[in-house]
């Protein structure tokens, strides 16, 4: 992630978890962030964790977002949560205490993903 452009990426704990901070400055929405965590996915395992309390203001930009993903066609698309999902084969992405774990079984690499997830992106303002 770092030599992709997320220069203050963390390193993962002995455990192998990675953890990002609610406030150490990484924009989990960001398209750099977005870009360098494509370019590097098949080593990431089962994804991000952002550490911190749940908040109201993050639950629903990421419940906006997968009603957006369903609306755009990914039909199967799984609404947030406030607790971190069982290990199972996917990808966890949270932040602030949401998480949102999509399954291996969703194909994050079809066209019609790519261009549900750039639709349904969280703009800033």
């Amino acid at each position: 992630m770092r030599s992709h452009g997320v220069t203050n990426f963390p390193d993962p704990s002995a455990n192998g978890q990675l953890k990002i901070a609610s406030n150490s400055g990484i924009n989990l929405s960001s398209r750099a962030f977005n870009a360098a965590q494509s370019a590097c996915r098949k080593l990431s395992g089962s994804g991000l964790t952002a550490s911190g309390p749940s908040t109201p203001h993050i639950m629903a930009l990421f419940l906006a977002f997968s009603n957006c993903m369903r609306a755009h066609g990914i039909t199967n698309f799984p609404d947030p949560t406030t607790s971190p999902p069982p290990p199972a084969p996917g990808r966890t992405v949270s932040n602030d205490g949401v998480y949102l774990f999509i399954p291996v079984t969703t194909d994050v690499n079809s066209p019609l993903y790519k261009s549900a997830s750039v639709a349904c992106r969280p703009h800033p303002g």
